[in-house]
């Protein structure tokens, strides 16, 4: 199963700590009408308009990705074309690979690199 990151604002999260619970999602709807399974293609776009949506038209965003292959217990990372893909409003700007000293050796063999990407609009 992918990996879903949501953003809040600072009054929903702050909401939600008192509640215990927190149900709106990005489009400010509730979680529970929308119970389907995505793909993890629809997942990264939608990530990826989330952020384009709060990002400053200058903003910049770095990124950590695993390559992808499939790891028992872990997701299944993403390439170059993933990220554009998901982040189609974004120039990719600069690829490295990221220092692994200190990984456990599997996510060490993902050979993991940071990615950095430039709203382009």
């Amino acid at each position: 199963m992918p990996t879903i990151f949501h953003i809040a604002s600072a009054a929903e999260w702050a909401q939600a700590r008192r509640s215990g619970t927190y149900t709106t999602s990005t489009r400010g709807r509730t979680w529970e009408p929308r119970r389907r399974s995505l793909t993890e293609e629809q997942t990264r776009r939608r990530m990826g308009a989330a952020v384009t949506g709060m990002a400053s038209p200058s903003a910049t965003l770095l990124t950590l990705a695993f390559r992808p292959g499939r790891r028992l217990g872990l997701p299944r990372g993403a390439d170059r074309d993933d990220l554009a893909a998901a982040f189609s409003a974004w120039r990719l700007d600069d690829v490295q690979d990221a220092d692994t000293t200190g990984m456990p050796g599997p996510l060490k063999s993902t050979r993991p690199q940071w990615f950095r990407l430039v709203r382009a609009g």
